[in-house]
């Protein structure tokens, strides 16, 4: 039997990303919408609105800016992820990064704050390459393209996870989307 390893997306599945960000953008688009329209799809919107330098500039300086996003979890699923992670290697792979005090480290007391001890962050754009790197066996993401590139990139047997969110709406296969990191921590649980 080969050794599961677990690898976490941070934004968008555990931590809440968008409305930080908005917080963030609203600081300089003032009066901009947060409630974007259903069909939205936010790389587009990064691309032509609100992700504009002056506001991941913003991001990057701010003193523990990563430290201040809410959950998008309850206590429990972090209780869960802090159990699984005392019996197999759980990897939280996030695409952040910060001018001041490390991304690694913020995420670090973000998910110690949430009662994860001891987390493994990696900060990573290339999410298919660490995930081969790392083995990852079981992977959940909120993005569709890293999903496809982890998948891409590990071993027939594993698993690419999808949570299913707004701006995630592309075809994708449908035994791998889930509606919340709880169905994920149950496909990982039934495994062990």
């Amino acid at each position: 039997m080969n050794q599961i390893v677990i690898q976490i997306d941070v934004d968008g599945v555990l931590a809440d990303f968008t409305s930080a960000f908005l917080h963030t953008a609203e600081i300089y688009y003032p009066g901009c919408s947060i409630d974007p329209p259903p069909q939205h799809d936010w790389s587009v919107i990064g691309a032509v609105d609100l992700w504009d330098r002056r506001v991941w500039q913003s991001i990057v300086d701010t003193p523990n800016w990563w430290c201040s996003l809410k959950p998008l979890v309850s206590l429990d699923i972090f209780h869960r992820i802090a159990a699984l992670a005392s019996l197999v290697p759980v990897y939280f792979v996030t695409n952040r990064w910060h001018n001041r005090t490390p991304a690694n480290l913020q995420t670090t007391w973000w998910l110690r704050e949430y009662e994860v001890p001891n987390a493994s962050v990696i900060c990573s754009r290339e999410k298919g390459q660490t995930a081969y790197l790392l083995h990852t066996t079981h992977s959940i993401e909120d993005r569709l393209a890293n999903a496809i590139d982890i998948r891409d990139n590990v071993l027939p047997s594993s698993k690419s996870y999808l949570i299913n969110r707004l701006h995630n709406r592309g075809p994708y296969c449908p035994e791998l989307r889930l509606d919340t990191v709880a169905q994920f921590l149950d496909v990982v649980e039934k495994g062990l």
